[in-house]
């Protein structure tokens, strides 16, 4: 019985580990390739970075989900499906990441002080506009 459950345990482990495959893809933007994309399979954490033409090459198995980041765009998530295991792979587009500051007004207590800083040979000098 238990060489039974031993050969149980080794077979269901084992099929866990070569089911592991590769999942192909391409990162780009509108039709420009992506070179350096980080790509994680946030299960496993595997990691990689796309080529020169934007490709990429990470395992992965189905229902794990990747992340892509990249630096000034938008970060995407994509959980994997069997047809992203197919032969055409993974097609991912990555939009820029727009960052919008809030506008900021003084209180009416508040003085603004423009300076302007010169640079000298051996000392920094701060002149007050008034």
């Amino acid at each position: 019985m238990k060489r039974f459950i031993f050969i149980f345990v080794l077979c269901w482990y084992g099929t866990n580990i070569w089911a592991q495959t590769e999942v192909r893809g391409r990162v780009m933007h509108d039709t420009i390739p992506l070179s350096g994309v980080h790509v994680l399979n946030l299960y496993t954490h595997a990691i990689t970075t796309t080529d020169a033409n934007g490709y990429f090459t990470l395992k992965a198995r189905e229902r794990h989900t990747l992340q892509f980041t990249f630096v000034g765009m938008e970060t995407v998530y994509r959980v994997l499906t069997k047809t992203d295991f197919g032969f055409g792979g993974l097609n991912i587009t990555m939009n820029i990441a727009v960052n919008q500051l809030s506008s900021w007004l003084p209180h009416s207590r508040e003085q603004i002080n423009p300076v302007i800083m010169t640079y000298g040979a051996s000392e920094c000098v701060a002149l007050s506009l008034n």
